[in-house]
């Protein structure tokens, strides 16, 4: 069997936002190419680093209720910034959209338009046909500046590379919304369902 070696390397605290190329070599070890990777290096995969949506999200919403999922962050443009679902196992910018993910026009869910502001995007309605645990990608519009070959963004399962959070569909969200059942602070989402996160503000009533 082959030997599994795991590496590591810590991000400047001053690393510009942006996409990378992840590259290995064995005589520098991990790195970060802004462009071309170097000759002897082995590409891994790509970094995204992004300050525009906060991340380390948790969902809990219902199955077979319509709902919607809340973004925040910064700079944010309601009529372009668009997010994925794809399953739990999967990783943001490889995975696909799941089925059983469906609009009030009874669509696919893709890549889904929002409505909001420039702090907060709200999704929806969404409805989730099955229980279980999926997660919820984004797509920033900014890692693609100044490619050489313009096209349209976030059009691509690829592009949503972000990971925003896991989204918990279960029959608990109810009882959820019970602050004394949770280990960290909720507020309720538009359409019914929490978003959570230990930097959250607890919504007064909650």
């Amino acid at each position: 069997a082959a030997e599994v070696v795991e590496v590591g390397a810590v991000l400047p605290e001053d690393m510009a936002v942006g996409r990378y190329t992840l590259c290995f070599s064995t005589s520098s070890g991990l790195s970060f190419a802004g462009g071309e990777a170097p000759v002897d290096a082995l590409v891994v995969g790509s970094l995204f680093v992004t300050s525009r949506v906060d991340v380390g999200r948790t969902y809990v919403v219902a199955p077979g209720v319509a709902q919607s999922l809340e973004v925040t962050g910064e700079r944010l443009v309601p009529a372009k910034d668009r997010v994925m679902v794809i399953a739990g196992h999967e990783s943001c910018g490889v995975g696909v959209a799941v089925t059983g993910v469906v609009t009030a026009a009874g669509g696919v869910v893709q890549h889904a338009a929002a409505q909001g502001t420039a702090t907060h995007l709200d999704f929806g309605p969404i409805t989730f046909a099955n229980g279980g645990s999926y997660k919820l990608c984004f797509c920033d519009r900014t890692f693609f500046d100044g490619f050489s070959q313009p096209r349209e963004h976030c059009n691509e399962d690829a592009d949503f590379a972000v990971e925003v959070g896991v989204v918990q569909v279960s029959g608990l969200e109810c009882m959820l919304n019970n602050p004394r059942h949770r280990r960290t602070s909720c507020r309720p989402m538009a359409l019914g369902g929490l978003r959570c996160g230990d930097d959250i503000i607890p919504h007064p009533w909650m």
